[in-house]
């Protein structure tokens, strides 16, 4: 089983070349079309459409980022950003972040506000605190992959998945709770090719802690677009029910982060 230990050094794979599998109508390739995909990955039988209406497959990393086994956790990172192993996850520390704004939201409640200098939506200038007005951009993409951990440390087309790929995955998948060789872990098969990929327990980094470990929590490259200072994530509490599962997270805090490697179908 191939290891996506985080090196930049993985940027070259032995590619090999599989046969895509049949989906259903929603994700409904021609047959006899192939795919090449790299070492490392499992094909979970998904066919995405991007807004130009050209197709691509993806493939969902055997590990975690920065890890070489299944049920290892691998490493941390705050969104946005390429550096793991912080000595703290605070918005101190986070990269995109200006300072503070201390806002009322209620007759005596407030809330702290990160100002944002990338990835913050037109209309939200309350969180902003760069330049002239908020970028509008809202996803890894949008700055060509330069703030996406998994581009930056593994190459190639490994990138991290969307707040819709995860959904995509989910509806085409079945879960489960296992513990697979001693580490408790979301098992996600696939509807349509039956392979099966293991997430571990993560829980997250906080300051200078490690909280909810028995928890899930992912990384998605999309930002709340109703709260920017926010990322959507595929959390899921232990013991919750496994029907559903993308929600948010603070940006600042440490995450971790499955890749996806993305392969255009002729």
């Amino acid at each position: 089983m191939a290891s996506l230990t985080l090196k930049k050094t993985l940027a070259v794979f032995a590619l090999s070349v599989i046969a895509v599998l049949s989906c259903d109508k929603e994700n409904n390739p021609d047959d006899d079309q192939m795919v090449i995909a790299p070492d490392g990955t499992v094909d979970m039988g998904l066919l995405l459409t991007r807004e130009d209406g050209s197709l691509y497959r993806l493939f969902w990393a055997e590990c975690n980022l920065g890890a070489s086994l299944p049920e290892e956790i691998g490493d941390y990172y705050a969104w946005g950003e390429v550096y793991s192993d912080k000595p703290s996850y605070d918005t101190d520390s986070y990269k995109w972040c200006n300072g503070t704004k201390r806002v009322k939201t209620g007759n005596n409640s407030y809330e702290l506000y990160l100002m944002l200098t990338r990835y913050c939506p037109k209309d939200r200038t309350e969180h902003w605190g760069g330049y002239g007005d908020p970028d509008g951009k809202t996803e890894f993409s949008d700055y060509g992959y330069a703030d996406d951990a998994a581009r930056a440390n593994l190459g190639g087309k490994w990138r991290t998945p969307t707040e819709q790929e995860w959904l995509t995955l989910r509806r085409n998948a079945i879960t489960m709770y296992v513990t697979y060789n001693g580490v408790s872990c979301m098992k996600i098969t696939s509807k349509i090719t039956g392979n099966s990929i293991y997430l571990p327990a993560t829980g997250v980094r906080k300051d200078t802690f490690h909280e909810h470990k028995l928890d899930w929590c992912y990384m998605t490259a999309t930002v709340t677009a109703d709260y920017p200072t926010t990322a959507q994530t595929m959390i899921k509490n232990h013991g919750g029910t496994l029907t559903d599962g993308i929600g948010r997270n603070s940006r600042w805090i440490g995450m971790n982060v499955r890749p996806v490697w993305e392969e255009p179908v002729p």
